[in-house]
């Protein structure tokens, strides 16, 4: 097998914990001032014959400052990315996230907020605004009462990782560690990823 076949460097599934203990050194690395080497058309055809074999599910926000690729030193076919504004997650994301683990076997889902989010801004304002009604509606609902913003946006990220670990189709998996799903918060202005590692209270809550 050439290295193109399989881009993730193994054969194997990887675990939950692994990918997590990946994800923080490919931080580690963004913070360092590392970015993801080039890929050449060899590569990229390698990616193609040998189909993709993304190693995480990261569900972020659209804003152009969040880029999980970057973020996590990552290349193409490593991540698998939903972005949406305010990482909120509709039927639509929620299908997209059991693709990624029911056909491209990805062991491990981040819900990852940000700091400075808009979304969760506009959600925490008395502002209304007709075009994006829908998302700053699920924010609140997701907040509650929580008005502190950086509280707001780690909150966000965590009741948008218990909807998706509390699907029927991933809950067995969580239960028995086959599959991790946690909240993240990266901080726009300092680079750093803080993970809410503890899947149990995402289930129990």
């Amino acid at each position: 097998m050439s290295k193109h076949d399989n881009p993730n460097g193994t054969s194997d599934r990887l675990s939950p914990a692994a990918v997590l203990a990946r994800l923080k050194e490919g931080n580690k690395k963004f913070l360092a001032g590392t970015v993801p080497s080039a890929a050449d058309a060899a590569f990229r055809r390698g990616l193609v014959a040998g189909g993709q074999k993304p190693y995480a599910c990261i569900v972020a926000c659209s804003d152009s400052r969040v880029v999980p690729e970057a973020i996590f030193c990552a290349g193409l076919g490593e991540l698998f990315v939903i972005r949406t504004a305010g990482n909120t997650i509709s039927e639509s994301e929620l299908a997209t996230v059991a693709y990624a683990v029911n056909h491209l076997h990805v062991p491990l889902i981040a819900v990852m907020g940000h700091t400075h989010c808009g979304a969760v801004e506009a959600a925490l304002s008395e502002t209304e605004d007709e075009d994006v009604r829908h998302i700053v509606e699920n924010i609140r609902e997701a907040i509650g009462s929580e008005t502190d913003p950086r509280r707001a946006e780690r909150l966000n990220a965590e009741v948008w990782a218990r909807k998706i670990a509390a699907k029927r189709n991933l809950r067995a998996e969580v239960r028995s560690g086959q599959e991790m799903v946690l909240a993240a918060l990266y901080d726009t202005e300092t680079g750093e990823v803080s993970f809410i590692e503890n899947e149990a209270e995402l289930l129990a809550n």
